[in-house]
This record gives C-alpha cells, structure tokens and sequence, in this order.
C-alpha cells in the first residue's frame, strides 16, 4: 500500500491540531481501535532524531487519527522552517512502533512552520 500525501503547515503561535481519516480502497472507514500510532516531523528524512512527535488519539472505528501539538511545544521549535513527516500505524499494538514488523505508513509530506507574527 502507497501512503498517501498530506503537506501541513504549523502556525508556531498557537496549537495545532489536525484530523486524519482512515478510509480503505472500497471507501470504507477502517477500525483502528487495535492500532497504535506515530507520527513525528524530521528535518531530512534520514535524521535520526524527530523535530517534533505529534500527540495522536485513535477514533476508533470511525477511523479517525488525532495529531496534536501544544502551543508552547510548537513555539519552541525555532530556526527550523521545512521539513518531512509521516504518519505510522501498526495493527499488532505495539506501542514501539520501532520494532514492528508490520507497520503500515499511512501519510507522507512536508511540514512547514510559519512564525508567530503577534506575540
């Protein structure tokens, strides 16, 4: 399966939230209740450390990915203006998704940050 493409920009004023919802080839909602998530920000691709990790909530079988930021987690990232993210999915629950050998990547694309303008 291709993982699909999603660009996000951040405002690095205020929170960010985002939804994400799983749907199938057939256009149906996929259960996600047994999963678990990761999705993080890089600045290149092979970097080893994440710039960011998103918070994610599971919707279940609605199929919904919640990614969240606070804003002062957002505001902290400073000299960084682009990079690349991926959201991550592994249905055996593994909480590391590291070391799961059946993960399944979801979403892809480029984050930019936007700085705060009114401080």
């Amino acid at each position: 399966m291709l993982p699909g493409l999603c660009d996000l920009i951040i405002d690095q004023g205020q929170a960010f939230s985002e939804v994400v919802i799983w749907i199938d080839k057939n256009g149906d909602l996929v259960d996600n209740t047994t999963y678990t998530a990761k999705a993080e920000v890089r600045k290149n691709k092979s970097d080893a450390e994440a710039v960011l990790a998103f918070d994610i909530t599971l919707g279940g079988a609605n199929g919904e990915f919640v990614l969240e930021k606070g804003a002062s987690e957002i505001r902290a990232i400073r000299g960084f203006k682009r990079g690349f993210w991926s959201l991550e999915v592994s249905p055996s629950g593994n909480p590391d998704l590291s070391t799961a050998d059946d993960n399944i990547v979801l979403l892809i694309g480029t984050v930019s940050f936007e700085e705060e303008i009114t401080k």
